[in-house]
């Protein structure tokens, strides 16, 4: 979301068929700026058209305030 590599480097291919995952990488100073951020939109935008489901996975809600 920083913009630091390309949606296709970012997405990793896992061993499970039909399961790809984009990890976290490196601490932001502010993720929830990132989360809102009009790049966020725009790369889950762009995945729509190779996947069905997408799966935005993050820490519990009552834990940090990130989430």
């Amino acid at each position: 979301m920083v913009g630091q590599v390309s949606a296709g480097e970012a997405i990793h291919y896992s061993e499970v068929e039909g399961l790809d995952l984009v990890d976290a990488g490196p601490a932001p100073p502010n993720p929830a700026v990132l989360l809102r951020h009009a790049r966020m939109t725009d790369f889950l935008d762009s995945q729509k058209q190779y996947y069905d489901h997408i799966i935005v996975d993050g820490p519990p809600s009552l834990v940090v305030t990130d989430a």
